[in-house]
């Protein structure tokens, strides 16, 4: 799955699964034990080459994802993502909008 089709999925899963599960507590059940058919139900197209497990947080539970370390190669779509000016840490780190005129590159 490429980075455009994860972050497309990913985004559709938000609006539609996620959203879904926070109003039906049975949707928010079937999401956890059968996350494949519960995708289907809310019109989410899960790729049938991948396989799914849904966790869920809590207040005291956070659960951590350990991404699969990065291949020997940047392909040109990730590259694409990562390139494309200058932005100051403080803004990455706190928050701040890229049009905050406290961080201009000329400054």
């Amino acid at each position: 799955m490429s980075e455009t089709e994860r972050k497309s999925f990913e985004s559709e899963f938000a609006t539609k699964a996620i959203t879904k599960a926070w109003s039906d507590p049975a949707y928010r059940a079937r999401l956890l034990t059968d996350p494949r058919a519960a995708l289907a139900e809310a019109g989410v197209e899960a790729p049938a080459h991948l396989d799914f497990k849904v966790v869920e947080n809590t207040d005291t539970l956070v659960h951590l994802i350990l991404p699969p370390p990065p291949s020997a190669e940047i392909s040109e779509e990730s590259l694409a993502l990562v390139s494309g000016g200058w932005i100051p840490a403080a803004q990455t780190h706190f928050g701040l909008g890229l049009g905050d005129p406290r961080f201009k590159k000329d400054r």
